[in-house]
């Protein structure tokens, strides 16, 4: 307890000292490096913070230094990247791709699992599934920190990077949307974990969409965040849709299955199509998402290029107006 305390009060001032105290100029040179340390101990087994919160006992208290180190990376990130100073192109592109590279693998990596796996065959079978079932969520509540960050302070001040990506970037937010749907049909544990991820992805791109029109900075891009977003946003919802009918309705061979088999048949088909079904917490983001789309209100020049006809996107303005200017609900 006493070195958990003790990591978390030094990775808490130092992230305090860097971001809140530091001159744009040290953040700058820095932040490759600040990243690297903290995607050390975030990413590698061996570290400190895994090293706690893979100990038995109280590994659901200890993983608290895990999450704190991703929160102080994405804050790292969100601090340092608008008043970035880039030496030339080559500079901007190492930036963003270290930036890119790291968000993917909090966002996709399987890393959790991995992690815990390795430790049940150190640990010789002695980790139960319940005690790896505390620990998912918890994992799951720090990727929620990053997609807060992508959404909040990266994607719109990515102004700097490449279209490539910023497309990217935007994109891991509808990919790990529809990853989590379909996980949860899959997984014993954590669903509502699982459809809350998936709730903060779709959520960040609903914000973006909105964002639109709101006052930039110098490496600001709001503007032309909304314009990636929206059809990004429209495209996922509807393969969401699409997706949850499918699994409402089940297989379309089960019918078939139970009418023609025998009681252990059927009771199978039965098993497996219960499975299958959308949890409860699925079901509500669903509605969600309906809510959303019904009341999605978006700037006129973002509205103009999802409705054009000719297939040409009308010019990408960098409006310094606010928000407050007219929108049109899509």
């Amino acid at each position: 307890a006493q070195e958990k305390t003790f990591h978390l009060q030094v990775l808490k001032t130092l992230t305090t000292l860097y971001c809140e105290k530091a001159p744009g100029f040290v953040k700058s040179s820095n932040m490759m490096k600040v990243s690297d340390a903290l995607s050390s101990l975030i990413l590698n087994s061996s570290s400190p913070a895994w090293r706690l919160a893979l100990t038995l006992p109280h590994r659901a208290r200890n993983f608290e230094l895990v999450t704190e180190a991703v929160v102080a990376l994405i804050k790292v990130f969100a601090s340092a990247l608008p008043c970035m100073q880039y030496d030339s192109q080559q500079h901007v592109d190492a930036i963003w791709k270290k930036v890119v590279a790291t968000t993917r693998s909090l966002l996709l990596t399987s890393n959790i699992e991995t992690l815990l796996e390795k430790n049940k065959e150190k640990k010789d079978g002695s980790v139960s599934e319940s005690d790896d079932s505390q620990l998912i969520p918890l994992w799951i509540n720090a990727q929620s920190h990053v997609v807060e960050g992508l959404v909040s302070g990266i994607l719109p001040h990515s102004k700097p990077a490449s279209s490539h990506i910023q497309t990217n970037l935007l994109a891991l937010l509808g990919d790990v949307a529809c990853d989590r749907l379909s996980q949860d049909t899959k997984m014993k544990h954590n669903k509502s974990g699982s459809v809350a991820l998936m709730h903060e992805c779709l959520l960040g791109l609903f914000t973006l969409c909105h964002q639109g029109g709101s006052k930039e900075t110098t490496h600001s891009c709001y503007m032309y965040m909304a314009h990636l977003a929206a059809p990004l946003l429209l495209s996922r919802c509807e393969e969401l849709l699409t997706t949850y009918i499918r699994l409402e309705r089940g297989p379309q061979s089960s019918g078939e299955a139970e009418s023609k088999g025998d009681d252990s048949t059927k009771s199978s088909s039965q098993q497996q199509q219960q499975q299958q079904q959308p949890s409860i917490e699925l079901r509500k983001e669903i509605r969600f998402v309906l809510k959303q789309l019904k009341n999605l209100s978006l700037h006129p020049h973002v509205s103009m290029r999802i409705y054009t006809t000719d297939g040409k996107s009308p010019p990408i303005v960098a409006s310094s107006s606010s928000s407050s200017s007219s929108s049109s609900s899509s």
